[in-house]
């Protein structure tokens, strides 16, 4: 048999980590190529530094010719966001398209205080105009839409790209997750079918290999190992009881013959007309207990002219009449009257004579009438091929044979 190569639980560990790496790794490279490529191909977008070139084109040739008086934003590139102050070391905004967050910013900037905020980092180009005032110009390295109705309806497109590509990286670590985590659950699966099937004492069915990681399949081995060593204390304890249950009963068949001298003679004292009747009380209750001294055991009498009102099946639940267990055939060979069955995890062979059906629950069998004489059946009544039976039923299904009763 061609040993299998088993994996460390470490190795799975390790193998979802480096997994996972390279599906983010991939994801972002992957991205990044289908930004550039949607950049320069899709005509939706202007370059990083479109901004830059129209502030730098409207400070050198635009603004100079202007004053406060002619000034005309229009003149202007929609890109270029602007403040017009009265003078180089003034506060006051005589003119600006800038929204209150990009304003404050070019008002420290006029300040000359740097502080840091959220978002791009903003730059700045500043212009003289005839009369002296001045223009200061704010740009970032943005990627600007095209269309300039869609630059205050929509994010900036760097903003849609980190939260698309950041969900993308989610998805390929949900991704290397669940393939991960549906390996160690099939393997776990396995580990806990041979649990429950070892739990009900079913190990024909369980199956103590076939995992692929070193440390659930030594958890089978070890499951199976428990397995047998439970059987086996099983097996023992069974032929324990049984050896025991013969003891006794050997012993009681030697008590008896003594004991029965022993109760002869004192039925025969009993019938004394010298003793009291109190005397006479306690001599019949000493024979009583040498009755059941007699008999510690009650062993159950198989009758030989018993027959089983059907054929049995393998998976039918019978009852080991003799010590008064429950089983499940397992095979039922044609020829001989041995039948395997499992009693527990105990497998043994048990002549047919010894074996009754089982009802099943909610019937009961309220009297049976064999050769012209009707019984109500208690625990070692038994009915036989030919006879005629009563049943009483709470079930829903009705019996419409026989065999409906049985398990």
């Amino acid at each position: 048999m061609e040993k299998r190569r088993l994996t460390s639980l470490r190795s799975v560990l390790l193998q979802y980590l480096v997994r996972t790496a390279l599906a983010c790794l991939l994801v972002a490279v992957g991205w990044l190529l289908v930004l550039l490529l949607w950049i320069q191909n899709s005509g939706l977008f202007l370059p990083a530094n479109q901004a830059a070139q129209a502030c730098q084109k409207a400070a050198q040739d635009v603004l100079p010719g202007m004053t406060a008086e002619t000034f005309d934003e229009t003149q202007l590139d929609s890109l270029c966001r602007y403040a017009l102050f009265a003078a180089p070391d003034s506060s006051k905004v005589l003119a600006t398209n800038m929204d209150a967050g990009h304003l404050q910013r070019a008002m420290e900037n006029q300040q000359g205080k740097t502080r840091w905020h959220f978002g791009y980092t903003q730059y700045y180009m500043t212009s003289k105009l005839q009369d002296g005032t001045v223009c200061l110009l704010q740009f970032d390295y943005a990627v600007p839409y095209a269309d300039p109705a869609l630059r205050g309806v929509l994010p900036d497109m760097q903003t849609v790209h980190c939260i698309l590509g950041i969900l993308l990286l989610v998805g390929a670590v949900v991704w290397s997750t669940h393939r991960t985590g549906r390996f160690l659950t099939r393997e776990t699966e396995k580990l806990t079918a041979a649990a429950q099937a070892v739990a009900r004492k079913d190990l024909d069915s369980a199956v103590f290999s076939g995992a692929k990681v070193r440390e659930y399949e030594s958890a089978l081995q070890a499951l199976q190992t428990m397995g047998d060593e439970l059987t086996g204390s099983l097996q023992k304890q069974w032929d324990m009881e049984q050896r025991q249950r013969e003891q006794i009963i050997q012993l009681s068949h030697k008590l008896k013959t003594p004991l029965t001298i022993i109760e002869g003679n004192a039925e025969l004292l009993a019938e004394d007309d010298g003793l009291t009747a109190e005397q006479k009380a306690r001599l019949k209750a000493g024979i009583r207990d040498m009755e059941k001294a007699s008999d510690p055991v009650h062993e159950r009498r198989i009758d030989e002219d018993y027959v089983l009102p059907r054929p049995l099946q393998v998976g039918d639940t019978v009852l080991i009449y003799d010590i008064d267990k429950i089983a499940t055939v397992l095979d039922v060979p044609k020829n001989g009257d041995q039948i395997l069955v499992q009693a527990g995890i105990i497998k043994t062979r048990v002549p047919l004579k010894n074996l009754r059906l089982r009802l099943k629950k909610n019937i009961l069998i309220s009297c049976i009438t064999h050769h012209g004489n009707t019984v109500i059946p208690d625990g070692e009544s038994y009915y036989q091929l030919g006879d005629t039976v009563i049943v009483v039923t709470t079930r829903e299904q009705p019996v419409l044979q026989f065999n409906d009763i049985f398990v």
